[in-house]
């Protein structure tokens, strides 16, 4: 009987470590369960950032954009506005514009639609022929 006795403490002391083992590992289970919750809530707060973020980014870059466009816009009418004054000048002298320097930043601009333009008309030109001109024989070489 006190074989029996010895191999039932064996036996409680083995479920009491299995017990207790048993309970460590539901605690570790619960501990990583929570870690990869915590871990998912920074993954989706990060997502949102970014998104957040890049929307920002692309709202700034369009702004810059159109910031830029209208720059280049009143830039480019001011500077009509000068050649339309000096043109209006009678004592301009239209030989200063430096239309081959002009033909050629336009040729590396790759803009030839607007470089084939600019090739037709000529200094203190519209480009436009003067109807009574044309019919007097009148020679776009004999201008000024």
């Amino acid at each position: 009987m006190q074989k029996f006795t010895e191999i039932h403490m064996l036996l409680e002391s083995q479920a009491e470590e299995a017990e207790q083992k048993h309970l460590d590992f539901q605690k570790i289970f619960l501990a990583k369960d929570k870690k990869i919750s915590s871990l998912e809530n920074e993954i989706n707060l990060v997502k949102r950032e970014l998104v957040l973020t890049h929307a920002t980014a692309q709202q700034e870059k369009e702004e810059v954009m159109e910031g830029a466009k209208l720059s280049a816009t009143i830039a480019m009418l001011k500077i009509k506005l000068q050649m339309a004054k000096e043109a209006e000048d009678p004592n301009f002298d239209r030989t200063v514009w430096d239309q081959e320097a002009w033909k050629r930043k336009l040729a590396e601009l790759d803009d030839e639609e607007d470089a084939d333009e600019v090739l037709a008309i000529k200094a203190g030109s519209s480009g436009v022929k003067d109807p009574e001109e044309e019919a007097a024989g009148g020679d776009d070489a004999t201008k000024v």
